[in-house]
C-alpha cells in the first residue's frame, strides 16, 4: 500500500467514524426530543390528534415498522415546528431589539431637547425675539404638549408666566 492510499484510507476511516458519531448523536438527540414532546403533551388538557398519536406510538412497546415510520415522521414534524418557532422567536427578538434601540434613541433626544428648553426658559432666553417660555405656552395651547404632561413644566413655567389652564 502506498503512502497516499494509506492517507486516503485513514481519512476515509475517520469520515466513517465521524458519520457514525453524528448518526448516534442525532439518534440520541431525536430520542431526547421524543421524550421531551411526550412528557409535555401528556400534560396538555386537549392535545391535538398528532400529539395523541405521538404519545400512543411512544407508549406502544410492540410497534410495527409502519408504526415506527409514523412515529419518526411525527417526531420530525414536531422538531421542525419547534425549530420554526425558535427561529421566529429569534427574529422577533431581533426586531424588538431594533425597535427598543430606536425608541431609546428617541427618548434620549426628547430628554436632551426638554432639558435644553427648560434651561433656556430658566435663563429667560429667546430665539429671534421670542422667549422660550412663550414657545412653551404656544406648544401647550396648540396641544403639542398634552394636558397630562403640561404640569411637568410647572416650576419653570410659573416662574416665567406660562399658563396651565
Amino acid at each position: 500500500m502506498t503512502t497516499n492510499s494509506r492517507k486516503f484510507t485513514m481519512i476515509d476511516s475517520q469520515l466513517n467514524t465521524d458519520l457514525e458519531t453524528e448518526k448516534s448523536e442525532n439518534k440520541s438527540s431525536r430520542e431526547k426530543y421524543l421524550i421531551e414532546f411526550v412528557e409535555k403533551y401528556r400534560k396538555f388538557k386537549s392535545p391535538t390528534e398528532n400529539q395523541k398519536l405521538l404519545i400512543k406510538l411512544y407508549d406502544n412497546s410492540n410497534r410495527s415498522d409502519d408504526d415506527n415510520k409514523k412515529l419518526d415522521l411525527l417526531l420530525t414534524a414536531e422538531i421542525k415546528k419547534k425549530q420554526a418557532y425558535l427561529a421566529e422567536k429569534k427574529f422577533k427578538d431581533l426586531i424588538n431589539a431594533d425597535k427598543k434601540k430606536a425608541d431609546n434613541a428617541l427618548k434620549q433626544k426628547k430628554i436632551v431637547l426638554g432639558a435644553g428648553v427648560i434651561n433656556a426658559i430658566g435663563k429667560g432666553a429667546s430665539v429671534n425675539g421670542v422667549a422660550y417660555s412663550d414657545i412653551l405656552k404656544d406648544l401647550i395651547a396648540k396641544g403639542f404638549i398634552s394636558d397630562r404632561d403640561k404640569n411637568i413644566f410647572s416650576e419653570v413655567s410659573v416662574a416665567q408666566g406660562v399658563s396651565h389652564e
